[in-house]
Order: C-alpha cells, then structure tokens, then sequence
C-alpha cells in the first residue's frame, strides 16, 4: 500500500464535451500498487449509444489535472487541428511559449502548467494517448517529444508543424542539456564513443520523423522521413526562427509575437578537438541529408506565404 493517503477525487465524466456522469471516488474506490500509482475503476450508467467502462492507472499528477477538471471521454482518437512534434534542442520550447500564449492555455496540451505540475517532465506516447482523453475538448494543438508515428496514432488528420536544426549543432546543444541540466560528468568523447549512447543521439531527427519500424535500415528511415516532411504544413528551421514564426503566424492566421529564446544551452567550458567534431559529424550523416531537404521545403513554404500575402 501507498504510505501517502489518496484524497477523494471528484470525477466529471463528458462524452463529446456533455457531462453524462459525476461521482466523488472514495478511498474505498481507490486501490494503491506497489509503485505508488492508483487504480481506478469506474462504470457509467448507459447512455444512449452504449455502456462505458473505465479503468484509470495513475500517478500524482496526472490526479491532479483530474481533480482540477472534468474528465471528457474521447472513445476514438482525439481530432485536434495542429500537432507540434518538437524535436530536442530545435527551439521547440519557444515555439511552443509562442504557440501556448497566441492560442491560450486551454488549447494546447500539455501546457505550461500541467508540465509544470509534472516538474517539467514531457509524456511518452502512452501517457499522452491516456491524459489527452481527460483533456478538455477546446484543445486544438497538441505537443511534445514524440515521433511522428506517435503523433499520427493519437490524432492522425492534425495540420503537423515541426523544426529542424544542422544536426551537428543540434547534438553539440544536446551533449551540453546533458551536461547542464542532468548531472552528467562524463567527458563529451566519451559519452559518443558509449555504443547505446551514441546510437540513442545520432540521426534523432530523421527517427523521429520516420514512420518505419526502428529496425528499418537508416537509408529507408531517411527516405520514410523526407516523404512525410513533405506533408507538413509548417516545416521550420531553428537558424531562420523568425521567418519560422512568419510560417506558423500563416496557418493559425494569428500574431506569436516577437522572437524569444528560451531552455537556450549554456557553454560547456569545454573545449571541441577535430576529432570530436569529425565523430558528431559521422552520427549525424542521415540528419544532415534530411536538413538538407528540409531547407527546400522551408524555403517553398515561405515563399508560397509572400505570394500569398
């Protein structure tokens, strides 16, 4: 059992939006596992299409944005209008500030607050698909750290927005995210030269943009990735961020404001050999090719916007 007591939460059922069921569950209701995590398991009444069973397995914060709103059941995928599918180190925090501040919070999920309440933490695919059910229905974007694959599966008709950064200065800002705000002391040459930790950091933007099997060979995850980048309805770069805001402005048909720069990597202090920079250059040789094509497309769609206007 939990050593912390579980409050009672008060649980506001809605199916398309209209509240169909509300109950306060009890700690009788509620069962504690090993993990800390909770079990709940509720049965609406039926309603006039069909009975609903729920089972919700949880921890403290997702209760929290229970607790703090009603509960709207979504029995197929979620269509939401807009999914950002932020790419580490890409100036995806920022977009997403600019994004949350011209939509406003309660259409952007998750949103500063409920990351907040999550000390920061981003949702895995999982606990994405299982909180965006209990989002409220205003939510028109949705976002994260998630492949695209992810992404298709929990709302497969949104408008995708993205941004690229040269791979290589990506993974030199994330070698330095690693460094500064994980508690990681290793020297940059050996955490590259670490089989796993290498494989997990190379190419990270031509992976989470292909819709292939991981154990597809990396030329096909290229080539799977370039032909959904064509797709997008807003391919951006992290070197042109304010022409990248002009693109999103165009498909929201509203302002983000002026540029800002936020979760910006500090400097290392530590110096970068040839050899370092050659390595970073090596794992990122898929990446580079897919930047490249995505320098094309960000330059048609910027020109189709001053044609436009």
């Amino acid at each position: 059992m939990c050593s912390n007591p579980i409050r009672p939460l008060k649980i506001a059922c809605a199916i398309d939006g209209a509240i169909v069921y509300s109950e306060t569950v009890s700690e009788q209701r509620q069962r504690t596992c090993a993990d800390g995590a909770v079990d709940l398991q509720i049965s609406l009444p039926p309603i006039p299409t069909d009975a609903v069973n729920i089972t919700v397995r949880t921890g403290h914060f997702f209760l929290s944005h229970l607790a703090g709103s009603p509960w709207h059941l979504e029995q197929k995928p979620r269509s939401v209008n807009y999914a950002l599918l932020h790419i580490p180190k890409t100036a995806g925090t920022s977009l997403r500030v600019a994004l949350e501040a011209a939509l406003g919070a309660e259409r952007v999920f998750p949103n500063r607050e409920y990351l907040r309440l999550r000390g920061g933490q981003y949702l895995n695919a999982n606990e994405m698909a299982f909180a965006l059910a209990g989002a409220s229905p205003a939510v028109s974007l949705i976002q994260g750290h998630l492949s695209l694959k992810e992404v298709k599966k929990l709302s497969p008709d949104a408008k995708m927005i993205t941004v690229l950064r040269r791979p290589s200065e990506r993974l030199i800002s994330n070698l330095k995210h690693i460094r500064n705000r994980h508690g990681v002391t290793d020297a940059f040459e050996d955490i590259l030269s670490d089989v796993g930790s290498a494989a997990a950091l190379a190419n990270k933007q031509t992976r989470q943009l292909s819709v292939l099997e991981l154990e597809a060979p990396m030329q096909e995850h290229l080539e799977s990735a370039k032909e959904q980048l064509a797709t997008f309805a807003v391919v951006g770069l992290t070197e042109r961020y304010p022409e990248t805001l002009i693109l999103c402005e165009a498909l929201l048909g509203l302002s983000l404001g002026q540029p800002e720069h936020l979760n910006s990597g500090e400097p290392s202090g530590e110096p970068w050999s040839t050899e370092l920079t050659e390595r970073i250059e090596a794992l990122n040789y898929y990446d580079a090719e897919l930047y490249r094509c995505a320098e094309q497309i960000f330059e048609c769609q910027l020109q189709g916007v001053a044609v436009d206007s």
